[in-house]
């Protein structure tokens, strides 16, 4: 599955998935959707991962993309709300369901003010999502950026290899279901995995240039680099719009 998010919190999750939960991980607090006057604010924290075990989305924090795009749409809805605040922090997380988060986000700020704001991580899957606000508020230290996705497949087969297995895969035809546990690296490994790599990066880019209303030119050849930018220049390199608080966001929103 190509995923869209810091490796370092990849890391932390796969760590919890090894822990199991037999290990007593204690729950992370998620917030819900709160009111500031009649601006709806909605959080976006945590990895972004849609279909975990209850215990692991507990335990890591996770925000589901299908549950934050229904909460985008009801306020979206809602006539007693006259703007929406996206509450992000977030390190990304995998593309299942981000791109209709992404969508709902866009389509309510057509309706609305909806304004995103970062004050300290707005990161790849979150920065898909979030970019089709009407602005990016972040901090000063506020990092935004890494547009980009990546699918990681171990090569086990020296370690199968030493324990005297030797791994046969018998397919209809030589793309089919490439990268099985114990095989070897192989060139239809390389064009399975890189083509869908691109595949994916080409829908983040499309959002990203939507949300952003820049050129997919732009896009791919100044933002989708995976580097993060910090506070002042992410503004300069014109993936935020201003430095600025809560009370900024919500001041624009309403």
């Amino acid at each position: 599955m190509p995923l869209a998010i810091l490796p370092s919190a990849l890391t932390m999750i796969e760590e919890a998935l090894a822990a199991g939960p037999q290990a007593g991980l204690v729950p992370r607090a998620v917030a819900g959707p709160q009111q500031q006057g009649r601006v709806q604010v909605l959080s976006l924290s945590g990895p972004i991962m849609a279909g975990l075990p209850q215990w692991l989305s507990e335990a890591i924090g996770a925000a589901d993309p299908v549950a934050f795009a229904a909460q985008v749409r009801a306020a979206a809805a809602d006539p007693e709300v006259v703007g929406i605040v996206l509450n992000i922090d977030s390190p990304g997380g995998s593309i299942t369901s981000v791109d209709e988060a992404a969508t709902a986000v866009r389509e309510a700020a057509a309706q609305k003010p909806v304004i995103a704001y970062a004050p300290d991580l707005m990161a790849s899957a979150a920065y898909w999502i979030g970019c089709g606000a009407e602005q990016i508020v972040t901090s000063s230290t506020g990092m935004i950026g890494s547009i980009g996705t990546y699918v990681k497949w171990a090569d086990l087969s020296g370690q199968a290899a030493q324990e005297g297995v030797t791994v046969h895969v018998y397919r209809s035809s030589p793309g089919k279901a490439p990268g099985q546990a114990g095989e070897a690296h192989n060139p239809q490994v390389d064009e399975a995995m890189s083509s869908m790599v691109d595949a994916v990066q080409a829908v983040f880019s499309a959002a990203v240039a939507a949300g952003r209303g820049v050129p997919l030119a732009t896009v791919t050849e100044q933002y989708a680099t995976g580097r993060v930018w910090v506070g002042e220049h992410a503004v300069a390199a014109g993936i935020a719009d201003r430095i600025g608080t809560f009370a900024d966001a919500v001041q624009l929103a309403g």
